[in-house]
């Protein structure tokens, strides 16, 4: 809604809930006519994202960011760059995602981590340094065999250089299970087990799993499905 801000009455409806797919839990005021909202959705799945919507109409343009489960908690426009920041608490992988406010394009090509998973976020100052395509947090190329798993699988990645790695897998609430590398590393392939036990040496219940990739600065996560 609109609100006169001196007599605080309505002046317009911008946009609904109908409109925008969703219960709208958080929203940006618009940057060249596109703005962008927070929205919940229990069917068929409980899930929180981000999508853009039409100032002007109201209607919405795309989705965002869904990485899928009740995951973007926080939205927030800094106008004078542009730049739209997404508090992501993606099990796996979470942190602040830097998008282009206008045309919608990711900038951080993986999440700019903090000490925690961000809830809320304050965008302060005029000015943002330009955030470009993250050499910081490049990509690795993470694959898990077999997948679905039984008994055991083999997590593969490639270091660009002798680097530190750390690979660590995650149950779906966002718990370690285990930290199978936290070690130096050669340059190359690198080819890990996972007997599917955890921390304690115990077997890991069947279920959907976690496993993220630090190397150097670049990382990487995926899923993997334990069968029993």
């Amino acid at each position: 809604m609109e609100v006169d801000p001196v007599s605080l009455e309505v002046t317009d409806v911008v946009t609904t809930e109908l409109q925008l797919g969703g219960e709208i839990y958080d929203f940006t005021l618009p940057l060249a006519g596109r703005a962008h909202a927070v929205v919940s959705t229990s069917s068929p799945s409980w899930e929180q994202f981000c999508v853009a919507f039409d100032w002007a109409s109201g209607n919405k343009l795309e989705n965002v960011w869904k990485p899928g489960g009740y995951s973007v908690m926080d939205v927030e426009l800094h106008e004078g760059s542009g730049q739209l920041f997404l508090a992501d608490r993606t099990y796996a992988s979470p942190g602040v995602r830097v998008f282009d406010a206008v045309e919608g394009d990711q900038l951080t090509t993986g999440p700019l981590t903090a000490s925690l998973p961000p809830h809320d976020l304050l965008v302060v100052g005029d000015q943002v340094a330009s955030v470009e395509p993250q050499e910081a947090h490049r990509a690795l190329s993470l694959s898990v065999w077999p997948n679905p798993m039984r008994e055991g699988c083999s997590l593969s990645f490639f270091a660009s250089a002798a680097t530190t790695a750390r690979v660590v897998i995650y149950d779906a609430s966002g718990r370690v299970v285990r930290t199978v590398l936290d070690s130096a590393v050669p340059a190359g392939d690198v080819a890990l087990p996972w007997d599917g036990l955890d921390r304690w040496g115990r077997p890991a219940a069947a279920g959907v799993y976690f496993v993220r990739v630090e190397a150097g600065e670049a990382e990487a996560s995926t899923k993997v499905v334990l069968l029993r």
